[in-house]
Order: structure tokens, then sequence, then C-alpha cells
């Protein structure tokens, strides 16, 4: 008996110990299973992001207002533009719309091929800015009225603010280049930038400010929510900017003239794709292909800045879609500024090999041209830029890569 009462005893300790270690997991279970139940309850409760949302604080009515106001402006500027009002006129009277020359003749039958294009360009971007602005302003008031879509609303007023740039572009750089033989820029006989100009300016103008005060206002609304405000990184965010920025400076970059030189009636220009002559006098262009030089150690050398240059472009994609998840997960960070890294380095061996092309003489055996720089296209010849001026390419690109380096830095500490 005593025996019996001792294993009695014993198995009763057993259970309160089981007991007692298995109270700790209970209430372990029971707080993971409260925080569970707070979290949903947190996202139910926390709105969402609803682009289809009347703005109902006084600081979005107000903003969603502006931008309907401005963006009726700028159908109004648009429209008048688009009528036959003077783009540019010249000191005696004379004056050109959008639509004719001075002379009277429509720009469809005019016999210059290439102005003929600039100025039809301009007539389809008048009309597009004009139908969107249009869209801008209903999309707005639709949205007022619960019936729209904040991303509508952007999309439209994005593509407007490119048409409308476009629009004023074209007409700037007709004022100020000459593209038909025999003829001058605008801007030296005394022509004047007209009403036509002014309307597409402001329309431009209108539309940006209206925009960004949108921007601004559906920031803090839609994209910081409760929910997301300790995960959000602004840092990241800014960063990602940045590195959109830097990406079409190094992409344009590429396209671009790297060095040139000027002669008495013709600029000579070197990119990593051709030679180009240009003609000051007619305003015309000639192409060589980099074979004319028939100096294949030049043409290596050539294409393999391009082929970095391209490889950085492709590493700083990666890096600006690493950049957006950064935004909200802090793991990606590390992963864009290794993108970064790549890009950085390629982009630095790019403009370090195009500025040896430029102080580097090339196949120096070959026969030597009677303009320097300029190619013969008949057997191998020596190859020098001596003179010849760094330009827009190989300067973008150089900026492109010291924008890399502060933003590698800045995402570094700050994303």
């Amino acid at each position: 008996m005593p025996n019996q009462e001792q294993r009695m005893e014993d198995s009763e300790q057993r259970e309160d110990h089981a007991s007692g270690s298995n109270e700790p997991l209970a209430e372990e279970e029971a707080s993971v299973c409260s925080s569970e139940a707070c979290d949903r309850k947190d996202l139910e409760e926390c709105p969402g992001v609803d682009l289809r949302a009347v703005p109902r604080e006084n600081s979005g009515v107000v903003v969603m207002v502006f931008h309907i106001v401005f963006s009726f402006i700028s159908f109004a500027f648009m429209l008048a533009a688009s009528c036959p009002i003077p783009w540019l006129r010249a000191s005696d009277g004379r004056k050109w719309t959008v639509w004719k020359d001075e002379s009277g003749t429509l720009w469809k039958d005019y016999a210059c091929d290439h102005k003929r294009a600039m100025f039809q360009a301009m007539e389809a971007f008048a009309i597009c800015g004009c139908v969107i602005s249009l869209a801008c302003f209903i999309a707005g008031v639709m949205q007022v009225y619960g019936v729209g879509h904040l991303g509508v609303t952007f999309l439209l007023s994005f593509i407007n603010i490119i048409v409308l740039l476009t629009d004023w572009a074209l007409l700037v750089n007709q004022y100020h280049k000459y593209n038909c033989p025999n003829e001058i820029p605008y801007v030296a006989k005394v022509n004047r930038l007209n009403a036509g100009f002014a309307l597409v300016f402001c329309s431009f103008a209108l539309m940006l400010f209206g925009t960004l005060a949108l921007v601004y206002w559906a920031y803090d609304i839609f994209v910081l929510s409760e929910i997301h405000r300790d995960k959000f990184s602004r840092g990241a965010f800014v960063s990602t900017l940045a590195t959109g920025a830097v990406l079409t400076i190094a992409t344009v970059g590429t396209t671009q003239t790297m060095f040139e030189q000027y002669y008495e009636n013709y600029t000579l220009k070197i990119a990593f794709w051709h030679i180009e002559f240009y003609n000051r006098e007619s305003s015309l262009s000639e192409y060589w292909d980099l074979n004319s030089y028939h100096c294949s150690s030049f043409k290596k050398q050539m294409h393999a800045g391009a082929a970095f240059s391209i490889l950085s472009d492709a590493f700083l994609f990666v890096m600006l879609l690493c950049s957006i998840g950064a935004v909200y997960q802090r793991c990606y960070k590390w992963i864009a500024i290794g993108f970064g890294v790549v890009s950085w380095a390629t982009l630095a061996v790019c403009w370090a090999i195009v500025v040896s092309v430029r102080y580097k003489t090339f196949c120096k055996d070959g026969a030597t041209p009677t303009v320097i720089g300029a190619p013969m296209d008949t057997d191998e010849q020596r190859v020098s830029f001596e003179g010849f001026v760094i330009t827009d390419g190989l300067g973008l690109i150089i900026s492109a890569w010291c924008a890399t380096t502060l933003n590698l830095i800045y995402l570094g500490v700050r994303g």
C-alpha cells in the first residue's frame, strides 16, 4: 500500500508539472492569435487605396477644382492656338500659322520635306493637346462626382504634359534652326515668336502645375495609409526618382554626339554609331559609317564604348525596379545598390573609353586626311581627333555617372 500511494503521488506530480509547462505555450498561442486578430482588425478598419474615391476633405476638393480649372483653361488655350492665329510674325507684318506659311501655302503642300514634316507634326500635337486637355477636364469632373478614376486622371495629365511640351519644343527648334536648302533661320529674319507660341507654353505650364498639385495631394492620401506608413522609406522613394532621371540622361547620352569640330562652313560630329557632316549654310547633314575610316582599332574601341554604355543602362534599369521594391521592402535596397554599383562601374569604363578615343591616334601608319577627323573612305587612314571639343553625348554620360555616385551614397545612407 505505501508503494501504491507513492506511485499515485508521483503520477499527480507529473501531471501538475505537465500542466504547468503547457501554460506558457497556451499563453503564447493566445498572444499570437490576439496579434493576428488585431492585424486583421487594423486591415479592415484602415482605409484602402480607392482611386475612385471622392475627395471629401477641403484640401482634396480645392486641389481637384484647381486641376479642373487648369485643364479647361489649357483646353481653351490649345483650341485658340489651333485656330489660324500667328505662331511666328516678321517685323514687316508677315505671319506664319500652324497651318500655313507667310505666303498662304498650306504646310502639306510645302516643297521642303523637312519643314513640311515639322509643321505637320506641330499640327498633330496641337490637335492632340486640345483633345487630351478636354479629356483631363472631363476626367476631373467625373472624379469629383465619384464616377471617375484617379489613375485615368493621372494618365491623361501626364500624356498631355508630354504632348504640349513636344509641340512647344518643335516650334522652338524650328525658330532657331533652318532645315531647307538656301533658307536662313526665322530668328535671323528678326521674326518674333507670337501668340501661338505663348498659348502653347501657357497651356503646358498650367497642366504641369495642376498635375504636380494633384500628385502632392494624392501622395499623402493614397500612398501613405496608416498601416503602410511605418514601412514606407522616403529615402528609397527619392532614390527611385533619381534613378529614373539618371537612366533617362544616360540613355539619351548614348545616342548623342560624343565630340565635334567646327570648320568654316560645316561641323564634323563623331557619335558611337556614325560620323555626321553638318553643312551650316544649307542645314543639311551627310552621314558616314565608322567603317569609312578603314581603321579597325578605332571602330572596335567605339563599339566597346557603346557596349559598356548599353550594359550600364540595362543594369541601371534593374536598379530602378529594385529601388521601387525598396520603398516598402528594405531587403531590396541592397539588391538595388548591387546593380547600381555594376552600372556605375560599366558607365565609368564607357566614358573612359570615349575620352581615350578623343586623345588617342589610331592607325598611325595609314594615310593622313586633308581634314582632321574626316573619313576618306578609300584606304586605311590615320584617325585623330586633335582639336575636337567634347559635347553633349559624353557630357550626359559623365553627368549620369556622377549622379549615380551620389544616388548610391544617398540610397545606402537614407534608403
